[in-house]
């Protein structure tokens, strides 16, 4: 869906590296939430237990997504640990069995029990998530193929004895066997086992669901937030500490031929006028201004949001450009974040380093 994909590059861009991820997934299970008719994926629970169907793969059930985010909030346990053994803690065992109350769990915590030998298989996996998945498939395609079996039997029981000419078979005749998809309920198991694997298995969970775009967020891009700017729109640097963008909006404005129509201001104590009057002129004339360090003039910051508010398409130059870099900062007014586009520069790491 283009409509969402542009969403999450317009909205990544303002989020720092270590927000991405949570937008992503948040974005996923909310889309994954709503089943095929519009409603909300925790009306199928039952369904699903009764026909041998899971409302996850194109649906998230609520309960799920509540337990993934929260976890067992039990301080006992209502069975005893299985096994003495290290690699299954009680802490793990309470997680187990809260997600054995829930839809589509209910035989998760016995089936633990009597194969512990398993169990530990998979705990000692180098890929938990897919062993996880797997066994929640198998489930699911022999309550599958017993809910087909019952419903030929049924049919067979009510057919009349007189009938000679053979009837067209019923839908549920026709045995369709099911493909394996990865499950959000997979997740849910991997939390009570593997917490450590959660966070690669978040990522490969929304690839799956949602595609590689959603999991590789748009690179750094001044000039695309350029061209979908005007006059009256600020652009906003959002910068983490160590981070620079005055080299990359050099390189914008000799590529616009602004080079000599931009001024930067950096701005502090008794820096606030010499600011206003930069906009003032650059507003009549077109040219780009970029106030730098923001948190640094806390007190000047009510006079920037009265400064922005009156920046209007109407009365402004339309090649003006009001550029403005700040770190994370409480007081910096919330009207002018609301107009604005924004735009997050992190100092590169790892190899990009």
């Amino acid at each position: 869906d283009e409509l969402t994909a542009h969403l999450y590059s317009n909205i990544c861009r303002s989020l720092f590296a270590r927000h991405k991820l949570l937008f992503s997934f948040l974005l996923t299970t909310d889309i994954l939430k709503q089943t095929k008719d519009g409603g909300t994926g925790g009306g199928n629970g039952d369904t699903a237990e009764a026909t041998g169907t899971t409302t996850t793969g194109t649906t998230i059930d609520p309960r799920h997504l509540r337990f993934f985010l929260v976890g067992n909030t039990s301080l006992e346990l209502k069975q005893p640990n299985p096994t003495t053994d290290a690699w299954l803690t009680d802490g793990m065992w309470g997680e187990l069995l809260a997600l054995s109350d829930l839809k589509g769990f209910t035989s998760l915590a016995k089936d633990v029990a009597e194969n512990v030998p398993f169990w530990k298989q998979v705990i000692d996996s180098a890929q938990p998530l897919m062993d996880i998945n797997g066994y929640l498939f198998k489930q699911q395609q022999q309550r599958h193929k017993r809910h087909h079996h019952h419903h030929k039997e049924d049919d067979g029981e009510a057919a009349p004895a007189a009938q000679t000419a053979p009837a067209a078979p019923a839908p549920h005749h026709v045995y369709v066997p099911l493909v394996e998809t990865l499950e959000f309920r997979s997740l849910c198991v991997l939390r009570c086992l593997r917490p450590d694997k959660v966070v690669d298995s978040v990522q490969t969970f929304i690839k799956t669901a949602m595609g590689n775009h959603f999991v590789d967020p748009p690179a750094f891009d001044v000039t695309s937030s350029f061209e979908e700017s005007n006059c009256a729109t600020p652009i906003i640097f959002v910068l983490s500490t160590g981070a620079d963008p005055t080299a990359d909006l050099m390189k914008l404005a000799e590529k616009k031929g602004f080079a000599k129509r931009l001024e930067a201001i950096s701005l502090g104590q008794g820096q606030g006028p010499l600011a206003s009057k930069a906009v003032s002129v650059a507003i009549d004339n077109g040219g780009w201004v970029c106030l730098q360090n923001c948190h640094l003039s806390i007190s000047w910051l009510p006079s920037l949001e009265r400064m922005v508010e009156n920046i209007t398409p109407d009365t402004t130059h339309q090649e003006f450009r009001l550029w403005l870099t700040t770190l994370p900062c409480q007081a910096f007014p919330v009207p002018v974040l609301q107009s604005s586009i924004k735009i997050t520069k992190e100092p590169p790491k790892g190899i990009r380093a």
